[in-house]
């Protein structure tokens, strides 16, 4: 970005002053203010840049003080992502890498620590291989000691609705995505329907459930209110969306992975 506004001023300095490169470039009186506005266009770049890169390092201090917990959902399912642009490289310059969520897909920056998967990656991708991606599970906290999973708790209200654009029906859903088990694919989000909104005739690879806690759901078999439970089979032909001009929210469930294939 940088580079390229440096060019295109440049270049509006060579057209209004009409002059040439030979070695040397010559100012006149006017061009000279042109070249201090041009300065102080880039004063404004290198400040709002450092704001950006100090602004990045101030939220990797608190996202690497939560351990391997995602800041936006608190999930654990965490990866190293690739450096996409020059932030990324400034970032890098601070010893801060990139990570992404696998639930609800937030980009964020930690500092980089002892064999960061991120960092042996890009240095030595045979090397990476074989390291671990995230640190076993910490153990089962049990007073029977019978071996159960860890308890995994999220605070729903405190995630953001994921704006989610449908080209089938010119409309956006939207979402929080609460867990997805890697095993078996199964989901578990939050869906709100916007007043009008009803997807049309489609199937599923999979078996899901809505538990309607708000608003009118719209079926093709018929409208639920809050507390009903539909459950549609899968590879059934289906339509459901809002119903009674209001939003509705659902409680969304799937048996294993999740895809759409409308008819």
């Amino acid at each position: 970005m940088v580079p390229s506004v440096l060019l295109f001023s440049l270049y509006l300095l060579a057209e209004r002053s009409g002059s040439k490169f030979h070695g040397t470039l010559f100012l006149s009186g006017n061009d000279g203010s042109l070249l201090a506005i041009l300065g102080v266009l880039l004063a404004a770049l290198v400040v709002a840049v450092a704001a950006l890169v100090a602004w990045n390092l101030v939220r990797a201090v608190r996202h690497s003080s939560l351990g391997r917990q995602c800041p936006g959902c608190h999930g654990t399912d965490i990866r190293p992502s690739w450096p996409k642009g020059w932030m990324d490289k400034l970032m890098e310059f601070c010893s801060c890498v990139p990570y992404r969520c696998r639930a609800c897909r937030l980009r964020h920056y930690r500092f980089r620590q002892s064999g960061d998967p991120a960092v042996a990656e890009r240095e030595d991708p045979a090397r990476a291989s074989v390291l671990p991606v995230s640190p076993p599970p910490p153990p089962p906290l049990s007073n029977d000691r019978l071996g159960a999973a860890p308890l995994f708790a999220i605070d729903s209200n405190a995630l953001p609705w994921e704006e989610r654009f449908n080209e089938k029906l010119g409309r956006a859903l939207f979402r929080k995505n609460l867990i997805i088990d890697p095993d078996t694919g199964m989901e578990v989000r939050l869906v709100r329907y916007p007043s009008g909104v009803v997807n049309p005739r489609h199937t599923h690879p999979c078996a899901h459930g809505m538990y309607v806690l708000e608003g009118q759901l719209f079926t093709h078999a018929g409208v639920y209110g809050p507390g009903s439970f539909v459950w549609f089979p899968e590879g059934s032909v289906m339509e459901h969306g809002s119903a009674n001009g209001q939003d509705v929210t659902v409680l969304f469930i799937t048996n294993k992975p999740f895809h759409i294939h409308y008819r």
